[in-house]
């Protein structure tokens, strides 16, 4: 029988996860989950766990060795199951944020070591984000309308992740253009904060280009297209001459 253990856990790390909260109390609790009997843990709890190391570690500053530890464990735990065990798209897009900040971090091993298992999470990743694609059809669409004539803007996978990415002279990678929007990026309270793995995608897309330029959705939507283009231009080229 699964044991609750796990589960209550995996809620709690992810509470904070989402916030992008950590403190010492938060690594005790890190320290504590590593010493549990992890095989009891159903595959739901393992993934979550991980995702949530994952975003502390890489957007809170909780990359400690009590969170490596219990990120060993748990990636250890994982791969002993294989891909058959994880349900698509929930577990499986979880353990690539995991996988991705394992890499990032530099931990040992480098995260999913099971090669099948991580072929599957690659490749279920890559659907999920030709879905992501489809559905910010008319939020790229636009973009690339008011940047035409003045920027090559491309849709490129970087990192995992899908985006626009504007090719400039001084920036040989490119700038990421992300566009986020209310219900899905941003946190209610407090108001305009990012929600935790909303910060990870951006981390993770900002290894992959030389800068990043971030949008609201909901502010560009309302303005005319000289008043985007105008937007857009000004954050590219400020982003740009950080660079020089």
């Amino acid at each position: 029988m699964p044991d609750a253990v796990g589960q209550h856990f995996s809620n709690a790390l992810f509470s904070c996860a989402l916030s992008c909260h950590f403190d010492s109390t938060v690594d005790a609790l890190a320290a504590w989950g590593s010493q549990q009997d992890l095989q009891l843990w159903t595959e739901q709890a393992l993934s979550k766990a991980l995702f949530a190391w994952a975003i502390l570690t890489v957007t809170a500053g909780g990359d400690t060795a009590g969170m490596r530890t219990l990120a060993q464990h748990l990636f250890e735990e994982v791969s002993r199951r294989g891909a058959a065990r994880f349900t698509v798209g929930v577990d499986l897009g979880k353990l690539f944020g995991a996988h991705s900040a394992a890499q990032h971090v530099g931990l040992p091993e480098g995260g999913l070591t099971d090669s099948k298992l991580l072929q599957v999470v690659q490749e279920d990743t890559a659907e999920w984000q030709q879905e992501v694609c489809r559905q910010e059809s008319d939020m790229t669409d636009a973009i690339t309308a008011a940047l035409q004539g003045h920027y090559g803007v491309q849709a490129a996978m970087v990192h995992g992740y899908h985006t626009l990415l504007v090719p400039h002279s001084s920036c040989p990678r490119g700038i990421a253009v992300v566009v986020t929007q209310r219900n899905r990026d941003y946190l209610r309270h407090p108001a305009g904060r990012l929600y935790g793995m909303t910060e990870l995608r951006l981390k993770h897309i900002k290894q992959g280009c030389d800068g990043l330029v971030l949008c609201k959705w909901s502010e560009l939507k309302k303005n005319p297209i000289e008043q985007r283009r105008e937007m857009l231009m000004q954050h590219i080229e400020q982003v740009a001459n950080k660079m020089t």
